[in-house]
């Protein structure tokens, strides 16, 4: 329907299902996701994929995700052995022609890509049946102005958005719809909680050894707001010292999870970004809460 559409270039269907993976003479059958995309037209922007996939115009082959677990079986092993590997999908067997590199998410641990007719046999699937279709475009079409004509002649059950727009409907889903978004929220919340619970009762021990100094401080005419600048200053010193050793600590446990899980979860600029903003906001009520702690600082009070 969207062919005709001024700057649309082509159509390309795409298909998926979760489907039982038994890795030739395994006992355990193991869930996995099967896509099914047409061997003759370009779906995806990787050029290894790019360059196997009419290696699936014959039925019954498929393309191996080598970032899968190593529970799925040892297909990249054997594979780069010179062996054919063959699996058992839903009971039908498959062989191996190829290898790419997908990456595992929080949905499911292996997955291969196929011929939407071979996706057909081994599932309930119909071939007239998509997941989602994806609109190729012209290079110097503006793609908002293609957006709003597709939706204008779609039926009312179909979306349609952006790349951008779909990326970021996925995060929200895995977000908001999925239990690991409220884990890692869960996560987010209680690391700030505590962070401002120890960066406070550092700040208070502080400003309780120190009180006599700063009672001192204002005999000697420094006003009060110029003491909680020095609490103010120090909270921001920990927070400059403190990030960067918890920065290049989390690089560190972002390569563990990808090595663990072959999940692509990496550091991004914005990711760190927000964190150190967080952790300002942070240190900047920890140093609210002890700055009512100066308010002992009395000259009379503290030296009689």
């Amino acid at each position: 329907m969207v062919e005709g559409i001024s700057g649309v270039v082509d159509t390309v269907p795409m298909r998926w299902d979760y489907v039982r993976w038994r890795y030739q003479n395994a006992e355990q059958s193991r869930l996995a996701v099967a896509i099914g995309v047409s061997p003759t037209q370009q779906t995806f922007n990787d050029l290894l994929i790019n360059s196997q996939q009419n290696k699936l115009i014959n039925d019954d082959t498929i393309l191996y995700d080598s970032l899968s677990r190593p529970e799925f079986g040892p297909v990249v092993k054997d594979f780069d052995s010179g062996i054919i590997p063959y699996a058992f999908v839903n009971s039908q067997r498959v062989q191996v022609v190829g290898l790419v590199s997908l990456g595992t998410s929080f949905g499911y641990d292996a997955a291969f890509i196929t011929s939407d007719t071979t996706l057909a046999n081994l599932t309930d699937l119909s071939i007239d049946e998509m997941e989602v279709g994806l609109i190729r475009l012209s290079s110097n079409v503006d793609s908002l102005s293609v957006l709003q004509a597709a939706r204008k002649i779609l039926p009312d059950d179909v979306i349609v958005m952006t790349k951008a727009d779909f990326a970021e409907f996925e995060r929200s889903y895995w977000d908001r719809s999925k239990p690991v978004g409220y884990v890692f929220m869960f996560g987010v919340v209680m690391g700030f909680l505590v962070g401002l619970i120890i960066v406070y009762q550092i700040l208070y021990s502080d400003v309780s050894s120190h009180i006599q100094e700063y009672a001192t401080m204002l005999a000697m005419g420094f006003r009060r707001g110029e003491l909680m600048l020095i609490v103010l200053r120090e909270s921001l010193l920990l927070t400059l010292l403190g990030y960067p050793i918890a920065y290049f600590f989390s690089l560190f446990l972002y390569s563990i999870v990808r090595e663990s899980t072959s999940i692509k979860i990496y550091m991004t600029s914005e990711r760190a970004i927000t964190t150190f903003l967080i952790l300002l906001v942070m240190a900047g009520i920890s140093a609210t809460f002890a700055l009512q702690r100066l308010r002992d600082a009395d000259p009379v009070e503290a030296f009689s």
